[in-house]
């Protein structure tokens, strides 16, 4: 690269990028999110830009901008709290193969100072939302992130329960897997991709703190997990065996 790299951030218009994706002097493509503000604009989050780019070519790393902020004035009948925000968090990192992911609180944009009815810049730095960055920064540090893709068929059947709002989010590499869970449900994978060596963790996205999950084989070839309690939840999956069962090399594993 012989400059800075470069964002084009074409704001709500994301059909655009399509027509700079050869170009050389754009490094990173950037979509506008601010529009997601709950559960019925969240289908356009879940089929759209983030969604589609791994089937595109050449493919470029696809940073959400702009996402909707925490403590926004609320739109009518809509509200950006803590937990909304949190779960936009792991929806854009996760809806393709993480490249970066931006947070944003409404006080700290606007430079606001305290008010009766919302915090200033300086307390709004530290608003749940925000926090919950370092949970995500934390679970991207553990693996080679930048190797993982989208990959739903790691769960045999989605939850009875999953809607747009609660389906779970999928990532996973040759040796590795995240699945973001934005309500506590019971999932199932195949036991094909478990060896002797996987090892399962749940991190809570609200605490930033993890413990072993506890997987069981049932009779159907399946493995079952549930969380620990009731929220939203990571599960880091590592060895796995890939799509076709085969562990890869050991020294790949370490």
């Amino acid at each position: 690269m012989s400059h800075a790299p470069v964002i084009l951030y074409p704001g709500e218009s994301s059909w655009i990028l399509d027509a700079f994706r050869e170009e050389r002097w754009v490094d990173i493509l950037g979509v506008q999110t601010s529009s997601v503000l709950d559960a019925d604009s969240l289908p356009w989050l879940l089929t759209g830009p983030l969604a589609q780019e791994r089937n595109k070519t050449p493919r470029r790393p696809l940073l959400s901008i702009a996402p909707a902020a925490e403590s926004q004035p609320p739109v009518p009948g809509k509200t950006i709290d803590a937990e909304f925000s949190r779960r936009l968090l792991w929806w854009n990192a996760l809806l393709t193969t993480p490249a970066g992911v931006t947070y944003a609180s409404q006080n700290v944009a606007d430079w606001q100072t305290a008010s009766t009815k919302s915090p200033g810049w300086r307390e709004a730095l530290d608003l749940p939302g925000g926090n919950s960055v370092a949970a995500l920064a934390n679970a991207m540090a553990s693996l080679n992130y930048w190797d993982l893709k989208p990959d739903s068929a790691l769960l045999s059947q989605l939850p009875e329960s999953a809607t747009p709002h609660s389906r779970p989010i999928v990532v996973t590499s040759e040796t590795a897997g995240l699945i973001y869970l934005p309500e506590a449900q019971a999932i199932r994978l195949p036991v094909s991709r478990f060896t002797p060596q996987t090892t399962a963790a749940w991190v809570n996205p609200r605490t930033n703190q993890g413990q072993p999950a506890r997987p069981t084989a049932n009779d159907a070839g399946q493995i079952e997990i549930a969380p620990p309690e009731a929220g939203d939840w990571l599960l880091i999956l590592k060895h796995l065996a890939n799509s076709s069962g085969i562990t890869t090399d050991a020294k790949k594993l370490r």
